[in-house]
């Protein structure tokens, strides 16, 4: 038997979204399933530029982080463009700015459905 190191496609940690879809989308995302696109900084380094590799998001579940219904807090499924690899991360998005944060799943606040 062979064991080998689990794939991941973000570094553990947070990871600063760089640029991601308009609000419009990114509700297609969540309330149609409609899988849009999102530039993440993975790397460790704190840039001032706004590069990041490009990731298939499907929003898994987001709720308003504050008034202004430009601010979202939740979870999203992130896949790899070729889809072979996919991980589950909590996340701040801001869709005024098209950014955001990516942190890990479960590791910041402990988000659930209204029972």
């Amino acid at each position: 038997m062979v064991i080998t190191r689990k794939k991941v496609l973000l570094p553990i940690g947070t990871c600063t979204i760089t640029n991601g879809p308009a609000k419009y989308d990114f509700q297609a995302s969540l309330f149609d399933k409609k899988t849009v696109q999102f530039s993440i900084n993975t790397s460790t380094l704190i840039s001032t530029m706004d590069i990041g590799e490009k990731f298939n998001v499907d929003i898994c579940l987001a709720g308003k982080e504050d008034g202004s219904a430009e601010s979202w807090i939740g979870t999203m499924l992130i896949s790899s463009l070729d889809g072979k690899v996919s991980e589950e991360r909590t996340f701040y998005y801001d869709t005024r700015r098209r950014k955001g944060t990516i942190m890990e799943a479960g590791r910041v606040w402990k988000l659930s459905e209204k029972e």
